[in-house]
Order: C-alpha cells, then structure tokens, then sequence
C-alpha cells in the first residue's frame, strides 16, 4: 500500500530524487483516485 501511494502520488514543487522522493514534499501529494485505479490495475479488475 505504501508503495502504492508513494507511486501514485502527484509531485508538487520541485527537487524530486530518482526514486521520486524530495526532502520538502516526500514524495508528493495523495492522490486517492489514482491510487485506487492503479489497485484495481493491479487486482485485475
């Protein structure tokens, strides 16, 4: 699930490292509706 999140996350500002995370806004904003899209990818559904 973390995985999940940290993956679908909308990046905000700028200083984003390789695997996407930035000491100000870790690893961007939530974004629920495609964090559940990319589950349901995922499950096959």
């Amino acid at each position: 699930m973390k995985s999940l999140l940290e993956g679908t996350a909308e990046k905000i500002g700028q200083g984003y490292d390789a695997r996407g995370h930035s000491d100000d806004f870790g690893f961007g904003r939530v974004h629920a509706g495609r964090a559940v899209e990319e589950a349901a990818r995922l499950a096959g559904l």
